[in-house]
């Protein structure tokens, strides 16, 4: 609703100017770092490690009235080209979000639709969650974020879905667990 538009317009005003700050620098890395995403030990080093143009580490969605995920659901999907390969029993409205959202390119669809999604170590290419994520200048010297067309993604969704699309290298190291702060405290 209107609580959720306010507080993503506020989200992607403060990543743009981050963005534009750092374009205006003369670092080669942008680390972003979710305000609810503590970092865990030796982030940087594990995310270089990748060797790609953006790296993150895995979130999962917390508990939360709206979610359309389940809480402990990774916050990773997964490309198609085909709503045939989505579970029978999704809802009819999710589907024809999938549809609005991703019009011309492949659809997403959550990771955990995928049978043994649990035995992956590297997510690639990768669309999810940035609660950790490392990107090269080059990435955002040509890709921002943006508010998508979908009420299923954020705009960190789209970031990364933009990424793949232009051509750049992502993952994500399904192994380094990224916590995520819980509305009473509580990590996960």
């Amino acid at each position: 609703g209107q609580h959720q538009a306010s507080s993503f317009d506020m989200v992607l005003k403060n990543l743009r100017k981050l963005r534009s700050a750092f374009l205006d620098g003369d670092c080669d890395y942008f680390l972003e770092v979710g305000g609810d995403n503590p970092p865990p030990r030796n982030t940087i080093k594990r995310l270089m490690g990748m060797q790609v143009d953006v790296a993150a580490g895995l979130c999962y969605y917390r508990a939360r009235q709206g979610n359309l995920q389940e809480a402990g659901a990774p916050m990773a999907f997964l490309y198609t080209w085909s709503l045939d390969e989505l579970p029978d029993d999704l809802e009819p409205e999710l589907k024809e979000q999938f549809q609005l959202a991703f019009v011309n390119s492949p659809l997403v669809v959550p990771l955990h639709y995928a049978k043994n999604w649990q035995k992956l170590s590297v997510i690639k290419p990768y669309v999810g969650g940035t609660g950790m994520v490392l990107i090269k200048r080059n990435v955002l010297e040509r890709v921002g974020w943006h508010l998508p067309y979908s009420k299923l993604f954020s705009e960190d969704l789209y970031f990364f879905h933009q990424c793949n699309m232009h051509g750049y290298s992502t993952a994500c190291d399904a192994k380094f667990h990224v916590p995520h702060f819980h509305e009473d405290g509580l990590m996960f």
